[in-house]
């Protein structure tokens, strides 16, 4: 097991109406260990919405980071609160150390565009993973 298991940060790298283009990186994350995962969405209480899965995408070896992308992403509101989230495991030679659950919301006010993480809220269950754990970042 991973004890205890990484924080993690969102960086913005590109975001439009067209594409959100993020970049999360885990730390500590010690040498050999590398994350796969995906998020999920979007999706928003009371909301129907087609979910996608946006898989997160090692960056440089070894990764030090990685990215996600998400085509035309819908944008938080608090009238429609859109989020999209999803397990990061985290593995080392075949091992699975360790899950961390990732949520963001996309904002956009004033024009500067953010990514903020939600890690406090528990997950939402999906039906095809019941492998969830709330993260500690």
């Amino acid at each position: 097991m991973l004890e205890p298991l990484p924080t993690y940060s969102i960086r913005v790298h590109r975001l439009d109406p067209v594409m959100a283009d993020l970049r999360l990186t885990f730390a500590p994350l010690p040498e050999g260990v590398a994350a796969r995962g995906r998020l999920l969405g979007p999706r928003c209480p009371g909301v129907s919405t087609v979910e996608i899965s946006h898989a997160l995408r090692p960056i440089g070896t070894p990764p030090t980071e990685y990215q996600v992308l998400i085509p035309e992403p819908c944008w938080w509101s608090p009238a429609r609160p859109y989020v999209y989230e999803g397990p990061v495991e985290f593995w080392r030679e075949g091992t699975k150390l360790g899950v961390l659950w990732v949520a963001v919301s996309l904002k956009n006010p004033g024009g500067q565009p953010t990514a903020s993480s939600d890690s406090d809220r528990p997950p939402t269950p999906t039906p095809d993973d019941d492998s969830h754990s709330t993260p500690s970042a």
